[in-house]
């Protein structure tokens, strides 16, 4: 694939993920503006290099070209959200959902259903639309939905687990689906009082 060709690629996606982006940022600032509180701590936002997508379409054992890399790929552009908690998560998670204009291409939940090792995330790609002269065509964009407590821990198990000896990685992981456990019982409690300080202030409001 020729620099050419990845600069001709990655255009749509770039635009579709900065649509993403905007429309995410619009949910968590009505979702403030309703219930009083942030929703959405920070947005991370990445399109894969030229040299990440030759690597991936190798290993699919696909052809490396802009063509291939379009049917082949779903997460050239990728939007990672870190919420304030997993409340927060599926209510705007939901709110996309309801966009008719973008259609949803796969959807995992890790946070009810956790990977092996505690990994908690909650993963939807959509496809969004891309409108040309005389044509319409859906780009996928990836979205990791986390709260800041998943965030920490996916980056730290990643430091110490990553390129470690069989030995050492099983330790690591043994620590780490304990400390998974540990963050989702933290969130659940500030969760909890959360609601309960709402619900306080709701009846105050009403005396």
């Amino acid at each position: 694939m020729t620099e050419e060709d990845y600069r001709k690629l990655i255009v749509p996606y770039e635009e579709s993920m900065e649509t993403v982006e905007k429309r995410i940022l619009i949910l968590g600032n009505n979702y403030q503006e309703t219930f009083g509180y942030e929703a959405i701590h920070h947005i991370q936002m990445r399109v894969k290099t030229k040299t990440s997508i030759e690597g991936k379409l190798l290993r699919k054992g696909s052809e490396v070209s802009l063509e291939s890399a379009r049917d082949t790929l779903q997460d050239i552009a990728g939007i990672r959200v870190i919420c304030y908690d997993a409340k927060v998560i599926y209510e705007i998670a939901e709110c996309l959902k309801k966009q008719n204009d973008m259609e949803i291409i796969r959807e995992k939940d890790y946070i009810v259903n956790p990977k092996r090792n505690g990994y908690r995330s909650y993963h939807l790609i959509v496809g969004v639309p891309f409108y040309l002269l005389e044509t319409k065509e859906y780009y996928p964009v990836e979205i990791q939905f986390r709260t800041m407590a998943m965030d920490m821990w996916a980056s730290l198990e990643h430091r110490n687990c990553y390129k470690k000896s069989e030995e050492e990685k099983r330790r690591w992981q043994e620590q780490f689906r304990e400390y998974a456990a540990l963050l989702d019982q933290m969130e659940r409690d500030i969760t909890q009082v959360r609601d309960e300080d709402m619900r306080k202030s709701a009846v105050k409001l009403h005396i």
